[in-house]
């Protein structure tokens, strides 16, 4: 068997990883033509019965079509390009995108931001989120359950 080196190692991570956003990408598309031609009747009676029947969300699913509707059908942008971002920081970006040039710009922020800096960027720079003085509250998590509350 051959060993990989570390360096060839990351890079197929990395790539694999693209391969995945592709693919989620992928789903939006499909989703959404299974949405808009009513695919989903030949086996059932409504797209949520097809989305629960296949085993995701429905939050998952209007965020991918989202991302495939703003991105892809509105601004045209290739989703090879979209795909190095990411679909959760696309979906995050979506309603800022009010023009091909600000989807372009949103897509190259969603590029070097990770998700919760792009959006705290934005909310800032829309005016959506003002200087914050933070009121911070304490929470405890059982280790084995995972169930978290409020310390008061």
């Amino acid at each position: 068997m051959t060993e990989i080196s570390p360096r060839n190692f990351l890079k197929d991570t990395v790539s694999l990883l693209r391969q995945i956003e592709g693919a989620f990408l992928e789903l939006g598309s499909r989703f959404y033509k299974i949405r808009e031609e009513k695919l989903y009747k030949s086996e059932f009676e409504t797209f949520e019965d097809f989305i629960l029947d296949a085993r995701t969300s429905k939050a998952t699913v209007s965020k991918l079509i989202t991302v495939h509707e703003v991105f892809v059908l509105k601004y045209k942008i290739a989703p090879a390009k979209l795909a190095a971002v990411g679909w959760s920081s696309l979906y995050a970006a979506a309603p800022y995108a009010d023009s091909k040039q600000k989807a372009e710009d949103l897509v190259e922020q969603a590029r070097l931001l990770t998700r919760t800096d792009l959006t705290r960027a934005l909310q800032q720079e829309s005016g959506k989120q003002t200087l914050c003085k933070h009121e911070w509250i304490t929470v405890r998590k059982c280790t084995n359950c995972s169930i978290q509350e409020r310390v008061y």
